[in-house]
């Protein structure tokens, strides 16, 4: 019986655990949207947060701008992010 107590305190743990981390953060978004856009894979990113919700990515030899929304810390859903302007290549 104890066992199976435990078991189910690790299951709920763990159900705990993964919900705390649903909603991807506006740099992860933005960072995933300039991987689509410049068909340039995540090791290659290297982004940073220039003002609240406004993330530069630089990816595979150009660089965007991306203002985000949502996402933050207790926001269950991801940050929407939307590139701005023609990107500097």
């Amino acid at each position: 019986m104890r066992r199976m107590v435990d078991s189910a305190g690790l299951v709920f743990l763990g159900l705990v655990v993964s919900a705390a981390g649903c909603g991807a953060s506006p740099k992860t978004v933005a960072q995933r949207r300039a991987s689509a856009d410049f068909s340039c894979p995540a090791e290659q990113i290297k982004s940073e947060e220039i003002a609240d919700g406004t993330i530069k990515v630089d990816a595979c030899g150009h660089s965007a701008t991306y203002t985000c929304l949502g996402g933050n810390f207790g926001n269950p859903y991801d940050a929407r992010c939307t590139r701005e302007g023609t990107p500097v290549q």
